[in-house]
């Protein structure tokens, strides 16, 4: 008897019983076409997650991500990420310095400015 299949690899058409077997094995098999923080696969070889710089596009563009632009770290939600900001950013000015050029600024609302002006 066969057994019933519900989830579909779209990238190698293999079968799998549940949507997180098929997330197993995308993290497994195909760890750099997909991000598993949005379940998102990239079918097309032009928009493969193939380098670091193409997955972190991917996250700052995609409004589902929660993600820092100063540190490059990834977080589950945005509250996570606006608890970051605050400990890291806001509350301690030791901190207020870009990571990009290595400029420091008195507060975490400064470094913030620099950063739209000079590095997005």
């Amino acid at each position: 008897r066969r057994s019933v299949r519900h989830a579909y690899c779209q990238l190698c058409d293999e079968a799998f019983r549940s949507q997180d077997t098929l997330r197993m094995h995308l993290k497994g098999e195909h760890q750099d076409r997909y991000c598993d923080t949005c379940d998102q696969a990239r079918l097309l070889p032009s928009s493969l997650f193939g380098s670091d710089y193409a997955l972190k596009e991917h996250h700052v563009q995609s409004p589902r991500h929660a993600y820092c632009q100063y540190c490059d770290r990834h977080f589950r939600t945005h509250e996570v990420l606006r608890q970051h900001y605050r400990e890291h950013y806001v509350q301690s000015p030791a901190h207020a310095y870009c990571q990009r050029c290595n400029m420091h600024f008195p507060s975490g609302a400064a470094l913030f400015d620099h950063y739209r002006t000079m590095h997005y």
